[in-house]
């Protein structure tokens, strides 16, 4: 209970670095490690002890055993057996320039970070920054590629020259006291890099070495480089238009590795062999002294970083990574889906082998099936309708094949631009789904297979068409958002006759009355839920707000409620929840509680009536991924909540689930509840608003509390503060009406 887990993909491997006894390598800005000894698999993230997420380099300094990690945002960390230790003065200091890092290299007990900017110079004993070097003319900022020490010079590579210092100036940070190498040869730098005491440069395809900075030649048999790095052991060169990788040793003898071109490659010298990443779904590879693969490895995790869909059924997982906002993401489509702790996916590329297509993008919504959670259908935000039986690809409905309605018809682009979105089951079977810039916006597929239009004239032609949501009092009435381009609120009642449009009620609201009569409107419409009270939870780009009423919509007097949290300052005055805040997604737990997800400030708990907020997650005091809230979903069953941000997927275990309709399945973890425990003792399968009573084994009361739907949690302490004594302790549950009541015992050692 109040612990998280990532779920982060690994199958775009491009970073690696290797210590004496472990590789570590990265994945879309996410840390793993591979043993060299049993081949064990440890994923790394703020959970771990991370200080950040979204890494986009690494480097092991063998002198200090320690491998430096930079993030996007330019903050540090420094991981060694003794710990993580964080470096963030780059990352806190307040200016307008890129402080992106280029590259990284080690000299003594500094490593120089080759910046946007000018130089970083990293103290890896004191885990200090130690300088900063401004080598441009006059002071200016100038973007370093790669920084190298050789002898007594300091030298750093720039998009046309190499600048050289004397490394026993104590005033490298003056710009003036670096200057130009003239006889450096001329040409558009990539890197720079020393081994066998000389410098090597790569420059449009070709390799220049030189043995003192002064003098310098073409080394012969190297053309059409792609990249170039060293080890400690070994020296590459690496041809992408070769497909060809040549390894320099220490006395710079080769030896070429055909057929293999890594994004990186290094030397294991222990294992006489190789490990490179591809900068795909590979992995981390490790390959034998010829270039052989001996075997892959990576953690499990999801087929993409991008949940911009997330659905449960039962208690398996699915998850869409498409988008939608002015146009096509042209995001690779996937079907992800995560059940007994595994993951599975279905490559939208082998969807597009199948149907003849170039690719398949933007899946942007999912509907499974109620009665079988291995049948479901995806929309595309572009590319039509897509049904998967028993977790296989089945069809693929689209424009020329059934009612779906292309933007432009009969041109050669017409299934590229079927904008589909909002997929649900309705309990007759049918599967309801927006279709956007058509005549016909709202269609329907019925269980014989045939795709059906609603009349719905207030939003024809109109983009951006998001969610369907059916409405738990009236199964007849659907709401939907159109998020942005005449954002609003669509609703229509089809009064249970499909067939017969002339009794269906539409309305489509751009602006609403609030309950004080002010006029209410929103720059966009992301998001909706209704509660376990029936009331619908609109996400706006001021906050949500709140449809109390859902029956009242095609009535003039309709209004909507926007929560007011008082000021408590003496004051009358109050404040708008999450007044000004974009709301990206709202779900509802089992205690009826609200988690809220906002676009900049990461996600919130509210109360039933939102009058309190009793979390707010963000990056900075939690392990959430990023404060971009991009969806959100519930496991009723346990209550863990997913959270989708534009870093990837990340879960948290909170305290309500859905309840139980009877107390007959009553269950305490941990139990027994060891003297090591310190954590929250968690009671579940309870009925709604069950009341909690915690007593010894002679009927003392110790503790007292009511469910959060399905869920309680005890600290396993007294009121006060202390924590029981060793004993068996008795868990009586009551329901709120006191016609059910269970009983069970916690054995607790102290």
């Amino acid at each position: 209970m109040g612990k998280w887990r990532t779920h982060l993909s690994y199958n775009a491997v491009n970073l690696l670095a290797q210590s004496t006894n472990k590789v570590f390598a990265v994945s879309s800005g996410s840390l793993f490690s591979v043993s060299k000894d049993d081949k064990s698999i440890v994923a790394y993230s703020k959970i771990t002890g991370l200080s950040d997420n979204a890494i986009t380099k690494i480097a092991f300094d063998s002198k200090s055993s320690q491998l430096i990690i930079v993030y996007a945002n330019s903050n540090i960390d420094i991981f060694s057996s003794d710990g993580i230790f964080n470096v963030p003065d780059l990352y806190n200091k307040q200016s307008s320039i890129d402080k992106t890092v280029n590259s990284i290299s080690f000299n003594g007990d500094y490593a120089y970070l080759s910046c946007k900017f000018g130089i970083v110079v990293v103290n890896m004993v004191k885990h200090e920054i130690a300088d900063s070097y401004i080598i441009g003319t006059g002071g200016s900022n100038v973007s370093v590629l790669s920084t190298v020490v050789l002898g007594t010079k300091i030298f750093a590579l720039i998009n046309n020259a190499l600048m050289q210092a004397d490394l026993s100036n104590h005033n490298l940070a003056n710009y003036q006291v670096w200057t130009a190498v003239s006889s450096f040869p001329g040409g558009t730098n990539s890197s720079l890099i020393t081994f066998a005491n000389a410098m090597w440069v790569l420059q449009g395809g070709i390799v220049y070495k030189s043995t003192d900075g002064i003098t310098w030649s073409a080394v012969s048999g190297l053309s059409n480089i792609a990249r170039m790095q060293s080890d400690d052991q070994s020296l590459f060169f690496i041809s992408d238009t070769n497909s060809s990788t040549i390894c320099y040793d220490k006395s710079l003898v080769a030896t070429v590795l055909s057929g293999t071109a890594p994004q990186m490659i290094t030397y294991d010298s222990n294992l006489k062999g190789f490990w490179k990443v591809n900068g795909d779904a590979d992995g981390l590879i490790q390959v034998d002294a010829t270039g052989k693969t001996i075997n892959k490895y990576k953690p499990s995790g999801p087929f993409d970083n991008t949940a911009w869909q997330m659905k449960f059924a039962g208690d398996k997982l699915f998850v869409v990574p498409g988008g939608a906002w002015a146009s096509q993401y042209n995001h690779p489509a996937s079907i992800m889906m995560f059940q007994d702790n595994n993951w599975s996916y279905i490559d939208g590329a082998a969807i597009a082998t199948q149907i003849g297509m170039s690719n398949v993008v933007d899946f942007v919504s999912i509907a499974v099936d109620p009665t079988d959670n291995t049948h479901f259908f995806a929309t595309s935000y572009g590319m039509g309708l897509y049904e998967f039986r028993k977790n296989i690809f089945y069809k693929w409905y689209n424009s020329q094949n059934s009612a779906i309605e292309s933007i432009f018809p009969g041109q050669g682009i017409e299934l590229y631009y079927q904008r589909l979105d909002g997929a649900i089951f309705d309990k007759a079977g049918n599967i309801w789904f927006t279709n956007g810039q058509v005549s016909n916006s709202v269609k329907y597929l019925t269980p014989l297979g045939t795709i059906k239009s609603i009349s719905f004239d207030l939003i024809k032609g109109k983009t951006n068409l998001n969610n369907i949501l059916i409405d738990k009092l009236n199964i007849n009435r659907k709401w939907g958002n159109i998020t942005r381009y005449s954002p609003g609120i669509f609703v229509f009642d089809d009064n249970g006759t499909l067939d017969n449009t002339s009794d269906d009620k539409t309305s489509f609201l751009t602006s609403f009355t609030d309950q004080d009569g002010n006029t209410f409107t929103s720059d966009s419409y992301r998001c909706l839920a209704q509660d376990k009270n029936n009331q619908i939870w609109i996400g706006t780009s001021k906050g949500p707000i709140v449809v109390q009423t859902p029956g009242t919509v095609f009535s003039l007097d309709f209004t909507i409620t926007r929560i007011k949290i008082p000021r408590n300052d003496g004051t009358d005055y109050a404040d708008y929840l999450l007044g000004t805040e974009q709301v990206s997604a709202i779900k509802v737990d089992g205690a009826n509680r609200k988690w809220i997800g906002t676009t900049t400030s990461g996600l919130y708990l509210v109360s039933e009536n939102g009058q309190q907020t009793l979390q707010h997650f963000t990056t900075d005091n939690s392990p959430l991924l990023s404060n971009n809230i991009i969806s959100l979903e519930i496991n009723g069953t346990t209550g863990e909540l997913f959270i989708g941000t534009d870093l990837g997927l990340i879960s948290y275990q909170a305290d309500a689930s859905d309840a139980a309709s009877t107390l007959s399945e009553i269950y305490v973890y941990p139990n027994p509840v060891r003297e090591t425990y310190q954590g929250i003792i968690t009671i579940t399968g309870l009925v709604s608003k069950a009341t909690i009573k915690i007593t010894d084994i002679n009927g003392n009361l110790i503790y007292q509390t009511t469910s959060n739907g399905g869920v309680a949690t005890w600290n396993g302490k007294r009121v006060g503060g202390a924590r029981v004594s060793t004993g068996v302790y008795l868990v009586i549950s009551t329901s709120p009406d006191g016609s059910q009541s269970a009983t069970t015992k916690i054995l607790v050692i102290n």
